[in-house]
């Protein structure tokens, strides 16, 4: 019983000093982390483990750092024992300094935004001067006049494009030669025997045509049809002469077939069909060719409707019918008849 007793004492007093051992570590460590300040000092690399400790330990590398553009590459110490941290520089590696690189001003255009001149750093991405947005400048229109055409020579609509850019907004189209107006011939001669000349002028722009006549030369008019021309038969045209009256005839060519295209068409119950077919517009014959050389007639067009089923070879129906119905009679009756002979024998 007493043994007993003296090993829950043992027991207890066990726990009671875990307790206050845990307690002194924990708050003992809180005390440091405050007291822990991270101390930066330039130096010569030292060993590893060879920096002593305000605390009387020794603090360990842990790490280190590159250098960049502004500061210096280090070496992280910590202590063991408290936990301080210490950073030294590194003097054989400083820092590095900004690689300035100048970022190109972009021209803004007609219709798109530009960038002025900017720098920053290569390195480590640091803007010295910021590149700053240019508004696109639009364009500049410029108005080309149209160019009015005369008697002789073409001209020109009116036009715009962009001066700046060259783009063209409306392009300048040409505009044919008017070309003359000309009045009536003036004949200078009183007959066709007689040598002289004939002047007409142009009442847009003034200008004058002579022609010589010689003698014998007849003044003709415009000249009136007395015979209009179809489609294969030539007309007659004929003119006067203003001077002395006398005529001359000429052919109008002719005017030639104006042909319309129909396409073949199946027959129906309903509808008859058509084969394929040209026809004139102007004269109404019927061609079999796209050309108009292959004339036909009319009932030659038309396709009439049969019903395949019930060709017979010209053979009506009810009389097929017919022949098939006395064929089965008569079929039948032969076999009736056949039956009765022998059943009689049988008997």
């Amino acid at each position: 019983m007493c043994r007993r007793r003296y090993l829950i004492y043992a027991v207890i007093a066990a726990i009671i000093g875990t307790v206050i051992f845990g307690c002194y570590m924990f708050f003992g460590g809180m005390i440091a982390a405050s007291q822990n300040e991270v101390q930066v000092s330039s130096a010569v690399p030292v060993a590893v483990a060879g920096l002593p400790c305000t605390c009387g330990g020794t603090m360990s590398r842990i790490g280190t750092t590159a250098a960049t553009c502004t500061s210096p590459g280090t070496e992280i110490y910590k202590c063991g024992s408290c936990g301080k941290t210490n950073i030294v520089e590194l003097s054989d590696s400083p820092a590095l300094g900004h690689s300035e690189v100048t970022d190109e001003a972009v021209p803004a255009t007609c219709t798109t935004a530009g960038l002025t001149e900017g720098s920053h750093c290569s390195r480590c991405g640091e803007v010295f001067e910021a590149q700053e947005t240019i508004l696109a400048l639009g364009h500049e229109t410029v108005v080309q006049s149209a160019v009015v055409p005369t008697c002789t020579q073409s001209g020109l609509t009116e036009g715009s494009y962009c001066s700046r850019c060259s783009t063209i907004f409306s392009v300048q189209e040409i505009v044919p030669a008017l070309g003359h107006s000309w009045s009536d011939w003036e004949d200078s001669r009183t007959n066709c025997d007689e040598a002289g000349t004939r002047t007409r002028s142009c009442s847009v722009c003034g200008e004058e045509e002579i022609e010589e006549l010689p003698a014998g030369t007849h003044s003709w008019d415009y000249g009136t049809v007395i015979k209009q021309p179809d489609c294969t038969q030539p007309g007659t045209i004929q003119f006067t002469c203003t001077m002395c009256g006398d005529t001359s005839t000429d052919d109008i060519e002719p005017l030639g077939h104006n042909l319309t295209h129909h396409a073949a068409s199946e027959p129906t119950k309903d509808n008859e069909g058509n084969i394929e077919y040209w026809q004139c517009k102007r004269c109404g014959k019927y061609f079999s060719d796209k050309d108009g050389t292959i004339g036909i007639a009319y009932s030659d067009i038309s396709v009439p409707y049969t019903d395949d089923s019930s060709d017979t070879g010209g053979m009506p129906l009810w009389q097929i019918i017919l022949a098939v119905a006395s064929g089965i009679l008569l079929f039948s009756l032969i076999c009736a008849a056949a039956s009765k002979l022998l059943s009689r024998k049988n008997v």
